[in-house]
């Protein structure tokens, strides 16, 4: 009785490919190892330090265009003005946080011009000027 689809010939074929993987040797409890649980080499400490002191320097770099716009004039209750404590009040406690943080941020924003650029989000239609009636 062969199944629907599969030829009888194709479905003989299969099951003895499975019953010679069946009689195979077993592998020795070292090759054994799932893929899933195998550790990866750690990265090495040059490439480690290069991305810290490229992560704190991006980090310093967008924390100066914030200032850079932070208008002189601007109040205590000024939005780029409360940005502008808020992260640097994140790089005196944690510059290690503040360091994710732009690099979650730089990826969002680098979403945000992706979808964009590829016109992904459909625009809403232009509101008409005037309405005849």
């Amino acid at each position: 009785m062969s199944e629907p689809g599969v030829p009888s010939k194709g479905l003989a074929a299969l099951r003895a490919l499975v019953d010679r993987l069946g009689r195979a040797p077993a592998l020795p409890s070292s090759a054994a190892v799932p893929l899933s649980r195998t550790v990866s080499p750690p990265p090495l400490k040059a490439v480690s330090a290069f991305q810290g002191t490229w992560s704190r320097m991006r980090a310093e770099q967008r924390l100066r265009q914030v200032l850079a716009h932070v208008p002189a004039s601007a109040g205590p209750l000024n939005s780029s003005h409360l940005v502008n404590r808020a992260l640097q009040a994140i790089n005196d406690v944690s510059p290690e946080y503040l360091d994710a943080f732009m690099s979650h941020i730089d990826t969002l924003q680098w979403l945000e011009q992706t979808i964009d650029a590829a016109d992904l989000v459909p625009r809403k239609p232009a509101a008409r000027a005037s309405r005849k009636a």
